[in-house]
């Protein structure tokens, strides 16, 4: 079985569709190793691949010691190249759960150690005027996302109206529903320094 002509097709659509070089050799290198394994270990056409075929490509990914980040994203792409045949392979719930990110452990959260180390990194000006009139923003920011656990799409969000100065909150109206957060002091002077600096003169 020669499933390799099959890239070539694909491949083209995706030059055409703009993606970058060091993407699309990204995608070769994975979707040539899945037709090498198709032609050689279960020698099937690529229009019939079928969900018991996938489970096995994810087997074999599995015993070559593949972590699970690297086999989701071998799969993601795999389905993406099929769907591009018209190839109906269902992602059933059994292949996802088997593959879900396992529980945060405290070990993936910074420190407050860290934390503090890297509030002085970024505090330090490096005498460069466009970097450095944005540090109170940066800090903001990060006081945002550690403490309030806030998302970057929520917090690129965030406008004059949603901010009360007087009253150090900020509020989001998710789904018709209002939510008030309330920022510490240290928090809402870097917001203040930030404001002073893009507030006409």
């Amino acid at each position: 079985m020669d499933n390799f002509f099959y890239l070539h097709g694909y491949f083209i659509e995706l030059e055409k569709n703009g993606k970058k070089p060091g993407t699309i050799k990204q995608y070769r290198s994975d979707l040539q190793q899945f037709i090498s394994w198709l032609d050689t270990t279960i020698n099937q056409d690529l229009l019939d691949v079928d969900a018991v075929a996938i489970m096995s490509y994810v087997a074999y990914l599995k015993e070559r010691s593949y972590r699970d980040t690297t086999i989701k994203r071998h799969l993601s792409l795999v389905h993406r190249f099929l769907a591009f045949y018209h190839v109906p392979v269902d992602s059933s719930s059994e292949q996802e759960n088997i593959y879900r990110a396992p529980p945060l452990q405290s070990s993936d959260f910074i420190s407050n150690n860290e934390m503090d180390q890297l509030l002085q990194s970024m505090q330090r000006p490096i005498q460069s005027i466009a970097r450095d009139i944005l540090i109170p923003r940066n800090l903001a920011i990060v006081h945002l996302m550690r403490y309030q656990g806030l998302r970057p799409k929520e917090i690129t969000s965030i406008t004059m109206r949603m901010i009360n100065l007087a009253q150090s909150t900020i509020e989001f109206n998710w789904n018709g529903e209002r939510i008030n957060y309330t920022l510490a002091n240290t928090h809402m002077t870097y917001i203040r320094d930030y404001i002073a600096t893009i507030a006409p003169h």
